[in-house]
C-alpha cells in the first residue's frame, strides 16, 4: 500500500497491466467476454460475501419518480412502490459497489478488480447482482447478455456468496431479491430517464435512453414482483409512444453472427 497526502492518493494494490470488461464486451470473441464476467461475478459475490451486515456508512434506497405523465402515473401503484422499497435489503446487506460496470472492472491474471467506489456504501447487495439483467444501467456501455450465460455468471455470483451468506444459495430467496433489486434500478431510473427519452432519443454512450428504458420496464414486466404487471402496462404504453424503438442490444460479443461462429456454443 502506498499513499501520497499532497496528491490525496491511496493506492491499495498494484494489479500491473490489466485492461477494463469494457474490451471483451465489446470485442469479438463470446467466450473471452463469458470468461470476463465470471471473473467479475466471482469478485462481486466475493466482496459482497466478505461485508455481509455491514452497517455503516448507508447506500439508501431512494427513489424520486417526480411529475410522471398521467398514463404512466396512473399505471404505477404508488403502495406497491413503498412496500417494495421498505421490505429491502432483507437478507442481503453487505457493502456494495452501486456501479460496478465494465469500465470499473480492471482484468488481470483470470481476475477482476472492482475500482471506483465513491457510490458505494452498505445496502441491499443485489442492487450490484442486478446490474447484467439490467443491462448495466449506470454505463455508457449498455447491453445485453443471452440468457444462458447470464444464468452462468449469477449462478458463480451466488457460489461466492453463499458461504458468507445462505440465503444466496436459496433459489426462490435468491430469484425473489434479484426481482426487486431490478425492480428497483427500474423505479430509479423511471423519472429522470423517462423525462430524457421523451424530449429526445439521444445516444447515451452506445445505447438510446429509449431502448434502456425499455428493457428496464420489460425485465421487470418478465418477473413476478407486485411491479410487474405495472411495468408490462407502462412496457405498452412507451412501445405506444415509440413504436420506431428498438431493444437494448447485445454486447457486440453476443451478437447472433459472433455466437454462431464461437465453437464453444
Amino acid at each position: 500500500m502506498a499513499c501520497c497526502a499532497e496528491a490525496k492518493l491511496l493506492v491499495m494494490e498494484d494489479v500491473g497491466p490489466a485492461g477494463s470488461m469494457v474490451a471483451p464486451l465489446l470485442g469479438n470473441d463470446p467466450g473471452a467476454a463469458e470468461a470476463a464476467l465470471l471473473t467479475w461475478a466471482h469478485a462481486l459475490g466475493t466482496v459482497h460475501g466478505a461485508t455481509r451486515g455491514h452497517q455503516p456508512l448507508p447506500c439508501p434506497l431512494h427513489i424520486d419518480l417526480g411529475a410522471l405523465p398521467t398514463a404512466i402515473e396512473a399505471a404505477l401503484p404508488r403502495p406497491a412502490v413503498a412496500a417494495l422499497v421498505s421490505a429491502q435489503p432483507g437478507p442481503f446487506r453487505s457493502w456494495l459497489h452501486h456501479d460496478p460496470c465494465p469500465d470499473n472492472v480492471l482484468l488481470s491474471d483470470g481476475a477482476a478488480r472492482l475500482i471506483d467506489f465513491e457510490r458505494s456504501g452498505s445496502g441491499f447487495c443485489l442492487m450490484d447482482a442486478a446490474y447484467l439483467r439490467m443491462g448495466f444501467p449506470t454505463c455508457w456501455c449498455a447491453g445485453t447478455v443471452p440468457a444462458a450465460i447470464v444464468a452462468r455468471v449469477e449462478a458463480a455470483y451466488r457460489r461466492a456468496l453463499a458461504p458468507a451468506l445462505p440465503e444466496a444459495a436459496d433459489d426462490s430467496c435468491f430469484e425473489a431479491g434479484m426481482q426487486a433489486a431490478c425492480a428497483l434500478w427500474f423505479l430509479r431510473r423511471l423519472g429522470w430517464l423517462l423525462r430524457l427519452a421523451m424530449a429526445e432519443d439521444a445516444i447515451w454512450g452506445i445505447a438510446p435512453r429509449r431502448s434502456r428504458l425499455l428493457h428496464d420496464a420489460e425485465t421487470v414486466a418478465a418477473g413476478n414482483t407486485a411491479l410487474a404487471q405495472p411495468a408490462r402496462a407502462i412496457a405498452s404504453i412507451l412501445r405506444g409512444w415509440w413504436p420506431e424503438s428498438s431493444p437494448l442490444a447485445p454486447y457486440p460479443a453476443f451478437s447472433a453472427a459472433r455466437m454462431r461462429a464461437s465453437p464453444s456454443r
